[in-house]
C-alpha cells in the first residue's frame, strides 16, 4: 500500500468523523443556548455566533487531526499505526474527539435543554406575570427534545461499539493471531464500521419517523424548492 494514501485514509477516517460528531453536538448546544432563561446565553443562540465556534472548531480539529499523519505508517503491507505512544496517541484521540466530548456533549445539553423547557412552562416576568406556553410552543420544545435524545441515543450506541472494536484492533495489531481469529475480527470491524458509517445517513430516517413536526417541516421545505424550480424553470422559457 502506497505510504500518502494509508496517511491520507487514516487522518480524514478519524478527522471527518470527529467533524461530523461535532457538528451535531453544536447543534444541541445551540438549542440548549436558545432554551436558557439568561438573556445573554440566548443572545449566543445566533448565526454569527455559530459560524465563528464553528470555524474555529473544525480548524482545531484539521489541524490536531494531524497527530494521524504522523502515527499511521505502512508495516508488512498493512496501514496501521506504530506500537507505543503512537497508537496510544490515536486511541486517546479518537476516543476523546470523536467519542467523548461530541456525545458527552450532546447529552449534557439535551438534558439541560430539556430543564429549560420545564421552566419555561411557568415563567415569572417582573411587569408580566406569569407566562405560560402556549400548546403548540410546548409540543414543539417537546419534538425537538425527541429529536435531541434519540440522535445521541443511536449515535452513542454506534459510537461505543466502534470505539470498543477500534480499540482492540489497535492495541492487539502486533499480536499474533491464527487464521481464524483474523477472519472473525475482521467481519466484527467490518460489520461495526458499516453500522458506524451509517448512523451519518440515517439521522434523518430516525427524525421523519419520530417527529411529526420535522415531517411537516420537511414537505413544506420540499414544495418550496419544487415550486422555486418550476417558477425558474417556467421563467426561462
Amino acid at each position: 500500500m502506497n505510504r500518502a494514501a494509508c496517511k491520507a485514509r487514516s487522518y480524514f477516517a478519524i478527522c471527518l468523523a470527529a467533524m461530523a460528531s461535532t457538528c451535531v453536538f453544536l447543534s444541541t448546544f445551540d438549542r440548549c443556548l436558545s432554551t436558557s432563561r439568561n438573556v445573554n446565553w440566548r443572545r449566543l443562540s445566533s448565526i454569527s455566533f455559530a459560524r465563528r465556534i464553528s470555524v474555529l472548531t473544525m480548524l482545531f480539529l484539521l489541524i490536531s487531526s494531524g497527530v494521524c499523519l504522523i502515527a499511521y505508517d505502512v508495516f508488512d503491507g498493512i496501514c496501521t499505526t506504530m506500537s507505543g505512544f503512537a497508537t496510544i496517541a490515536v486511541v486517546s484521540y479518537a476516543l476523546l474527539f470523536v467519542s467523548f466530548i461530541p456525545h458527552g456533549g450532546m447529552l449534557i445539553c439535551g438534558v439541560m435543554t430539556w430543564i429549560h423547557t420545564r421552566r419555561w412552562r411557568n415563567r415569572v416576568d417582573i411587569g408580566i406575570g406569569v407566562i405560560r406556553q402556549t400548546h403548540a410552543t410546548h409540543r414543539m420544545n417537546r419534538q425537538l427534545l425527541i429529536l435531541i435524545f434519540v440522535h445521541a441515543s443511536m449515535s452513542i450506541i454506534l459510537e461505543v461499539q466502534r470505539d470498543i472494536v477500534a480499540t482492540y484492533n489497535l492495541i492487539t495489531n502486533s499480536a499474533e493471531k491464527s487464521v481464524e481469529q483474523k477472519q472473525i475480527e475482521n467481519f466484527i470491524t467490518q460489520i461495526g464500521l458499516l453500522l458506524y458509517y451509517a448512523k451519518y445517513g440515517m439521522v434523518f430516517y430516525f427524525n421523519y419517523a419520530c417527529s411529526s413536526l420535522f415531517r411537516k417541516t420537511f414537505r413544506q421545505s420540499a414544495k418550496s424548492v419544487i415550486n422555486k424550480c418550476l417558477h425558474l424553470r417556467c421563467v426561462r422559457s
